[in-house]
């Protein structure tokens, strides 16, 4: 079995995809067109396809009397009527999201490609996904949003920003699902070599001895010293960036290089944290997103500071 995650645009190249194995290894991934896709995934007989639209346009199942009344709604009024059922059920939870229109014609174009995407998935087998399936290749409607909030417990930061980006990855970091290629952090024992920073991490602020770093042949001893829960996000950004506006903003930052990610470490562990490549000239920034005991997240009370690579 390996697992296609399918996200359609309405961009020059009409889809986005990954492809998964049993492992959660990364098979494949690319962009491009539904031809592109079918040729990459027909060595593969059992599939199971998460697709990021709509799998129908709208029924108009909430503008019958008997089904507003299943789902708890008034009979004799028209509150959520031109939302599909599932669009309702995400929204009364807090869950917003795109409404689906009836008319083919009228809807978004990356709704258009989902749907034409759909048909030609239904063309070579593919089946909808139900309980009990019996098809080998099945596919499915993913809202990634929603995703997001119910395994976070909380409605997240928006995509497009900084801290939410990084809120998204350290989630799929935690619970395994997140593979980083070369610039993974591992946890081995520190190779000679090394310059060897001691780093503590405490409400709310990284302590450490910047001096100590001279080159990119780095590596860090973290201790969470502190009563919560902390974690290091490292990141190159240019000369002049301003990290505390960035924080405060709701556009996404630009110029940022993701370096990596730790999981979340409790109050007295230790971590060795050894970076698989050497690290280039400039200069880095490191943060913790993880949240206060009153959902604020960490790097906007302070904590996050800098180093330079000369």
């Amino acid at each position: 079995m390996i697992y296609l995650g399918i996200d359609p645009t309405a961009g020059r190249r009409p889809l986005n995809y990954a492809i998964l194995d049993s492992k959660l290894n990364i098979v494949a991934e690319g962009s491009g067109h539904p031809d592109d896709l079918l040729r990459t995934i027909e060595p593969y007989p059992d599939i199971m396809c998460a697709v990021d639209a709509p799998i129908v346009p709208n029924k108009g199942l909430l503008s019958d009397p008997a089904k507003r009344a299943e789902v708890g709604l008034s009979p004799n009024k028209i509150t959520y009527s031109r939302y599909r059922v599932c669009e309702y059920e995400l929204r009364r939870r807090g869950i917003n999201l795109y409404r689906t229109p009836a008319e083919v014609e009228t809807a978004p174009k990356w709704m258009q490609a989902g749907w034409a995407l759909y048909e030609r998935l239904r063309e070579i087998g593919f089946e909808t996904h139900t309980p009990e399936p019996s098809a080998s290749r099945q596919f499915f409607e993913v809202h990634p949003h929603a995703t997001f909030t119910v395994r976070l417990g909380h409605v997240p930061y928006r995509k497009d920003t900084l801290e939410g980006r990084l809120q998204r990855q350290l989630l799929l970091l935690e619970e395994g699902v997140w593979k980083i290629d070369e610039e993974e952090f591992t946890s081995p024992d520190l190779p000679d070599g090394v310059t060897t920073v001691h780093l503590d991490a405490k409400e709310f602020a990284f302590e450490f001895d910047s001096p100590l770093i001279t080159s990119g042949n780095i590596a860090f001893e973290m201790a969470n010293t502190g009563a919560q829960r902390h974690q290091i996000v490292i990141e190159q950004v240019p000369e002049d960036f301003d990290v505390k506006a960035a924080l405060m903003s709701e556009d996404e930052a630009e110029g940022m290089t993701h370096i990596g990610s730790t999981p979340p470490q409790e109050p007295g562990d230790t971590r060795d944290i050894v970076f698989t490549n050497k690290l280039p000239a400039g200069r880095y920034v490191m943060l913790c997103f993880m949240p206060d005991t009153d959902g604020t997240q960490h790097a906007l009370k302070g904590m996050w500071s800098e180093f330079t690579i000369e």
